[in-house]
């Protein structure tokens, strides 16, 4: 698998940084999902390596489900950053 794919903590992900979750590939009955860090800079460059990216995992049999905002936060629960995360799945 070319990149990181982060499995949902204890099924609530809102809130999760990606540092913190479990690398793996999420499996739901008969459906698998790949879930990847696409970060949070989307200039020009950014976004034709998002394209190559999101190209790259149609080809290997990935079908792009959705995007998903993640907030990183402080130790007092302030927002520090934010990111985001590509959720693909394909049908086993």
């Amino acid at each position: 698998m070319p990149h990181e794919a982060y499995e949902w903590a204890s099924g609530d992900y809102l809130g999760v940084a990606p540092a913190m979750a479990v690398p793996t590939i999420r499996k739901d009955s008969d459906m698998t999902y790949h879930i990847e860090n696409i970060g949070s800079t989307f200039n020009d460059k950014a976004i034709a390596g998002l394209t190559s990216r999101l190209n790259a995992n149609e080809q290997n049999g990935w079908d792009f489900h959705s995007v998903m905002m993640i907030e990183h936060r402080t130790c007092l629960g302030l927002v520090k950053t934010s990111s985001y995360l590509a959720i693909y799945r394909q049908r086993l």
